[in-house]
């Protein structure tokens, strides 16, 4: 008979990768979306893959190819912290089917190992990415050995133990130090984000503030990354280019005694844990107020706002682009425009490029792409309203519309003045953002309608991995790179023209969910 804890993390992994619905649903568009977005997420594979051995081959070609391992080691453990960090403690703990799973003839045990093993095949999934380009690399510029072939492929599991350690007691911590605040949910999404837009503005200011080429930039970033940033990728590096075979061992040592240290903590205190996460608000008086009346359009969006700020996994994922664009600012504000804009032909056609720039990054940050499927097994409440489906489905989309349309409108302003633009880029840079903006809205809540995810345990299968977040990600991110590149050739043709696409395209989409019906 197979392990419990076994049958536990099968039937987990087949639920997080959407195999048992496609599998055991009579309904071919289940089967039809499974497979396409297993085709998005390997198309994303491949390119990360791509990007990852252009990087090593970048620095293998700069006479670091002994170093490429180490580095990409590094990367991957900072990958593996921010993603463990960004999603909390709620994956392993505060989850809705505990009562469920802890009614079955299970052991507290096997559920715990279940969880812990699917936490840890998951980030190893994004080491992986990282590792395995890096070892190829390594043996092309260097010479092969099973001896650094067991090193790198010993590296590379026990690579995602420490970071996966740290970043959970670390979210489990915030969680019980905000467990009695009114807005703790926005307090860790603020925490994710904040730490988020650090790394990206640290990694943007040393970039830009280097005066030499692409690549020798990038030998002293991976010099600062094995010797500093990360001191275990050191290990692995004396051990590849040292010749010191204790320095692998001494990593994933050190990694699994953390790893050990972190597990036996979390079996003696995971009901304890789990039941002070589950906590949903703060003990405070009742006061009586006035009843302020309102419509109900506006009492919709208004949820639809503490929906998004009252959770920390939804804020994050939904408004990740966003916070790129606001480290670009604060890059640019901080005193780099002069060493960016310096061709004087391409000058006056900067603010423009940005501007499709920031049309690219708006899909990445759209509520709306999940905020019905958010509403879960509760939708029937919300579609029994004496409130008409399109009224429901706008209202779902205004957070996105507001957020977007404000932060690219603030973004494009901020280009111009300091390109120091002319006054028609003045226009037109912040209406582009704005019809960007509500395109990626009404087709956000439109691709969700047309395909909903509501069977979920947790917040983040819909949030980062769902279909309709993926296509808008995408369909924004092809043609805003293209008015990017064009618009420095060919000036504001490029993003007028997408401008005008993205405002046709909104008013067709609001047309359209005129005819949109919501069922339970």
């Amino acid at each position: 008979m197979k392990a419990k804890w076994a049958l536990l993390t099968k039937v987990q992994l087949l639920e997080l990768l959407g195999v048992n619905k496609a599998r055991h649903s009579s309904d071919g568009r289940a089967k039809r979306r499974f497979f396409g977005a297993a085709a998005v997420l390997g198309i994303v594979g491949l390119i990360l893959v791509a990007f990852t051995a252009s990087v090593c081959v970048l620095l293998a070609e700069q006479g670091m190819g002994g170093h490429v391992p180490a580095f990409m080691l590094a990367i991957a453990s900072f990958t593996v912290f921010l993603y463990a960090l960004v999603r909390g403690a709620g994956g392993l703990f505060a989850v809705r089917d505990y009562d469920l799973i802890m009614s079955m003839p299970v052991k507290k045990r096997d559920m715990i190992a279940s969880r812990l093993l699917v936490a840890y095949l998951t980030n190893l999934a994004f080491t992986l990415v990282f590792m395995l380009p890096a070892m190829v690399v390594y043996f092309v510029y260097c010479d092969f050995t099973f001896g650094a072939l067991g090193a790198i492929v010993f590296a590379a599991i026990c690579a995602p133990l420490a970071p996966l350690a740290v970043a959970l007691t670390v979210g489990t911590l915030l969680s019980a130090l905000t467990a009695g605040f009114k807005y703790r949910n926005v307090l860790r999404a603020v925490f994710g984000i904040l730490v988020f837009g650090a790394l990206m503005a640290v990694y943007m200011l040393f970039t830009l503030s280097a005066n030499a080429d692409i690549g020798a930039d990038l030998s002293n970033i991976a010099s600062v990354l094995i010797g500093k940033a990360y001191p275990p990728a050191l290990l692995l590096d004396l051990t590849l280019t040292g010749g010191a075979v204790w320095g692998v061992f001494a990593f994933a040592g050190g990694s699994l005694a953390l790893a050990a240290i972190f597990c036996l903590i979390v079996s003696a205190c995971y009901t304890r844990i789990h039941f002070s996460l589950q906590a949903r608000s703060a003990k405070k008086a009742y006061k009586a107020e006035q009843i302020r009346r309102s419509s109900a359009f506006s009492a919709l969006v208004k949820k639809e706002f503490k929906r998004l700020f009252g959770s920390s996994a939804y804020m994050f994922n939904s408004i990740g682009g966003l916070v790129v664009l606001i480290v670009l600012v604060i890059v640019m504000l901080a005193g780099f425009g002069d060493s960016v804009f310096t061709d004087a032909r391409i000058l006056p056609n900067v603010p423009y490029s940005l501007a499709g720039l920031c049309a690219a990054m708006l899909g990445t940050a759209c509520p709306a792409a999940s905020a019905l499927s958010l509403e879960g097994s509760a939708r029937g409440q919300l579609f029994a309203m004496p409130v008409s489906a399109r009224k429901i489905l706008l209202a779902k989309a205004m957070p996105t519309f507001v957020l977007d349309g404000a932060a690219s409108a603030a973004v494009a302003v901020v280009c111009c003045a300091i390109s120091g633009a002319a006054w028609p880029a003045y226009i037109l840079c912040p209406l582009s953002g704005v019809a960007a903006a509500a395109l990626v809205a009404l087709g956000g809540i439109f691709l969700n309608y047309k395909y909903p995810k509501y069977e979920w345990t947790q917040e983040i299968q819909v949030v980062k991995r769902g279909a309709p977040v993926m296509i808008l990600s995408f369909g924004m991110l092809i043609p805003g790179i293209l008015v990017t590149v064009l618009s420095l050739l060919f000036g504001w043709i490029p993003l007028a023209a997408l401008a005008v696409l993205c405002a046709v395209l909104a008013v067709l989409v609001f047309v359209r969910l005129k005819k949109v019906q919501l069922f339970v």
